[in-house]
Parts: structure tokens; C-alpha cells; sequence
């Protein structure tokens, strides 16, 4: 069962993942990973060499994106495990303002489904996947 700091720190990181990529961060997202962690989304990347390419990416081409000041918006966190690993899941909106026409525009929504570790003493995302549809329900996390 996790404890209470367990819960604590695991959604500090959750936090911790958006800020680091909106405000452009990219050593601090790519440590909420284990060092061989995995991000799913469009394309599956492996290990901090890889994140850090991709991160560095879509960091350089924000700037020409439809969309300015564009924040990663986490909420309904469901987690559980042990003090070792954890499987959490939370749904992610991602919410800016269109350059276009300035009006406020949410260019995604979706879900996450994540396993979690604990490195050094340090939750981590040990996998990552993003879905845009909705998931199936097995990947609610149980007690």
C-alpha cells in the first residue's frame, strides 16, 4: 500500500512533468523518467537519450505551433501500488490560446496510463502512454 508521502510525491511528479515541459525544462521532464523509461505516444522512445531528443524537439518547434502559452493540464489522478512501483492514470488536456484568432484553444485531450518506480528514493515514470481515445477500463489502477 502507498503511504501518504508515496501519494504526495507521486503527484508532485505528475505536477512536475507539466511544468518542466511548458516552461521549457527539458532536463527536469526528461528526470520524471527512470533512466531507461518509456513515453508512448505517436512514437514509442526508450531511455534518456531518446526522451531528451524528442523533449528538445518539441521545444524548439513551439514557436511555430498554431497555438502560444500552451499548458499540459492533468487531472483526476488515480494511483496505486506499493512502496516500490505503482500504477497511476490521469486524464491530460492541453489548453493555449490560438495565435490565429487569440481565442482559447485545446488542441488535445486524452488519457494517461503509467507505471510508476521508485529510483534513489524518487518516484519516476517507469512507462508512459498517452491515448487520445478513450482507453479501455483495465487500465484503472486497483487496490
Amino acid at each position: 500500500m502507498l503511504t501518504v508521502e508515496d501519494r504526495l510525491a507521486i503527484q508532485s511528479l505528475y505536477a512536475r512533468y507539466c511544468a518542466t515541459f511548458d516552461l521549457g525544462d527539458a532536463e527536469g521532464w526528461v528526470n520524471c523518467f527512470a533512466e531507461d523509461g518509456v513515453f508512448k505516444s505517436a512514437q514509442e522512445l526508450k531511455g534518456s537519450v531518446q526522451l531528451r531528443g524528442f523533449v528538445d524537439a518539441r521545444l524548439k518547434a513551439r514557436a511555430d505551433g498554431p497555438n502560444r502559452n500552451v499548458q499540459h493540464w492533468n487531472s483526476n489522478l488515480i494511483v496505486e501500488g506499493d512502496g516500490v512501483k505503482a500504477r497511476g492514470m490521469c486524464y491530460i488536456m492541453l489548453v493555449g490560446q490560438s495565435v490565429a484568432t487569440s481565442q482559447m484553444a485545446f488542441p488535445v485531450q486524452g488519457t494517461y496510463s503509467d507505471d510508476l518506480v521508485k529510483v534513489n528514493g524518487q518516484w519516476k515514470f517507469a512507462a508512459r502512454q498517452s491515448f487520445r481515445d478513450l482507453p479501455p477500463a483495465s487500465i484503472i489502477p486497483r487496490p
